[in-house]
C-alpha cells in the first residue's frame, strides 16, 4: 500500500506491518499527536501521517532513520508533519545491541517520559516494550498518558515474559480493546497469548504472518 526502500514481495510478507499501519488508519484521529518508538523503515509512520496526525519519531539506527525520511519523500509526507529523533528510548534491548552493536550503543538516549505528550504511543522497540512501560509507570502521571497505546508484542525478545507487556498495559489503566497479528489480521486474546507461548492458531492461511502480534489499548 505505501512505496518503501525494499522488497517485501514474498507470501510471508504480503503485508508488513500491516497491524500497527491498520492501527493508525482506524484509530488515529486528524490533528493527533502520534508518537512512534522503533520508526524502522518508516511504514507506520507513513500511516500516522495519512491519518492526518502530527508524529514525532524515534529510531536509534542512523541508517533506518535515513531509510525513514526517503520512506516519507517517496510517499508524499509532509515534512512539516513528522519529526524524526535518533534515539535510543529508555534501554536498548539486548537483542537489538547483540545484532546491531556500537551503533546503537552511540545513540543518544531519552527517557520513556520524554514521549509525551501524545495521544497514540505506538512501541515498536524489538524487546524493550518493557522497559519503555515501566518507565511511564515510574516517571509519568495517570492524566498524561495518552488515549491509545499499540504494542507489538516480540515474544522470543522478552527473555520469556511477553505477558508482562500486558500486565503492565493493565497497571497503566489501559483495556485491550483489538489484538492482531504482525499482517493486521484480528485474533481473539485466547489467539493473541496462544502467539505469545510460540504457537500458531490457524487465522487466514499459509501466506499469513502472525509474528510478531499487536495489541491495541485504550485507556
Amino acid at each position: 500500500p505505501f512505496d518503501r526502500l525494499f522488497d517485501r514481495g514474498t507470501p510471508e510478507h504480503s503485508s508488513f506491518e500491516g497491524g500497527l499501519v491498520s492501527v493508525h488508519r482506524e484509530h488515529t484521529r486528524p490533528g493527533e499527536d502520534v508518537t512512534v518508538v522503533g520508526g524502522g523503515f518508516g511504514i507506520t509512520t507513513v500511516a500516522a501521517a495519512a491519518a492526518g496526525a502530527r508524529v514525532t519519531v524515534y529510531e536509534a539506527s542512523a541508517a533506518r532513520l535515513a531509510a525513514l525520511r526517503e520512506t516519507l519523500r517517496l510517499n508524499g509526507v509532509d515534512p512539516e508533519r513528522v519529526t524524526p529523533r535518533r534515539a535510543v528510548v529508555g534501554t536498548l534491548a539486548d537483542a537489538e545491541t547483540e545484532a546491531k552493536g556500537q551503533p546503537l550503543l552511540s545513540s543518544p538516549t531519552v527517557p520513556p517520559a520524554d514521549l509525551l505528550p501524545c495521544d497514540v504511543l505506538e512501541l515498536d522497540c524489538e524487546g524493550a516494550e518493557r522497559t519503555v512501560l515501566r518507565g511511564l509507570a515510574d516517571e509519568v502521571t495517570d492524566s498524561a498518558m495518552p488515549r491509545l497505546v499499540a504494542v507489538e508484542v516480540h515474544p522470543i525478545k522478552l527473555g520469556g515474559e511477553p505477558d508482562a507487556v500486558l500486565a503492565l498495559l493493565a497497571g497503566l489503566g489501559y483495556e485491550p480493546t483489538a489484538w492482531l497479528t504482525h499482517d493486521g489480521a484480528p485474533v481473539s486474546r485466547d489467539q493473541f497469548e496462544r502467539l505469545l507461548d510460540g504457537e500458531t492458531p490457524d487465522v487466514t492461511g499459509p501466506d499469513h504472518q502472525e509474528f510478531p502480534p499487536v495489541v491495541v489499548a485504550e485507556r
